[in-house]
């Protein structure tokens, strides 16, 4: 005798063991077991993690590319994993208020709210948990490389890690090709800061490093180049797997903080 079993509901690019058994009076025979993986589904949706939820309730997508799962948006919390709170304030001029206490804006965050205070690392390959989900993190420099090599990017010799070809096709905007859906018009932060500063209106400053996104200089992505300064406010998507944490033993703010 034969029979069909159709099976739902189950994960791509997954391994699956299975085996059929007859229950009879005199108990069960088990037939043999086979074994099958499900197809990977270019771009879909990351099999261990479909979507993940930050402190504040919010959902995102993910997907993934090659061995390395993004989150699919731009991430919008304003609590940290732990539920710690982070301080909301822009100024006049439209960057964020300070470069040592983190803050919060409109879905950008400076770099010390980035890095949760972990602000002086100059590893390449550092993965920092910072502002992200648990078991998620800012990505390293290096892994933002591996993604534009991933996505056929090429390197055009700048200053830093730029990569022509790739504009498009990590963003909304574009063919996105990626499905990462990037947004064109942000930067996002990395979770390097430059090994040294630099000038900025005739004033020394630290900057971190950043992506940005280039559709009209010849389709390019810059990764680090000459990066960013601290207290200015960008995006930020992260990459899965657990970072490195940093809680800082003190932290004193005025009433109006609070």
């Amino acid at each position: 005798p034969s029979f069909t079993k159709t099976i739902s509901n189950l994960q791509a690019n997954t391994q699956y063991v299975f085996a059929a058994y007859a229950q009879t009076t005199d108990g069960r025979v088990m037939g043999e077991y086979l074994n099958f993986k499900t197809h990977f589904i270019p771009n879909g949706p990351c099999p261990s993690a479909p979507t993940i939820t930050d402190m504040d309730g919010n959902t995102y997508q993910t997907v993934q590319i090659g061995n390395q799962c993004w989150m699919k948006e731009d991430l919008r919390t304003t609590k940290y994993a732990t539920g710690r709170n982070i301080l909301s304030g822009v100024s006049a001029n439209g960057n964020i208020n300070s470069s040592i206490i983190p803050y919060h804006y409109n879905g950008t965050y400076n770099f010390a709210a980035a890095t949760n205070l972990k602000m002086n690392n100059t590893d390449e390959n550092a993965q920092i948990q910072g502002v992200c989900p648990a078991g998620w993190h800012l990505p390293s420099v290096i892994e933002w490389t591996t993604l534009a090599v991933a996505m056929g990017g090429t390197d055009n010799g700048n200053i830093g890690y730029c990569y022509n070809n790739i504009a498009g096709k990590l963003t909304a905007e574009g063919t996105n090709e990626s499905g990462l859906s990037l947004n064109g018009q942000n930067k996002y932060w990395l979770s390097k800061m430059t090994s040294g500063a630099s000038y900025l209106d005739n004033t020394m400053i630290d900057r971190g490093f950043i992506v940005r996104i280039l559709p009209n200089n010849n389709d390019a992505v810059t990764i680090a180049n000459m990066g960013y300064a601290v207290f200015e406010n960008c995006a930020v998507r992260c990459i899965k797997g657990e970072g490195s944490t940093y809680v800082p033993t003190v932290s004193i703010l005025s009433a109006q903080d609070i």
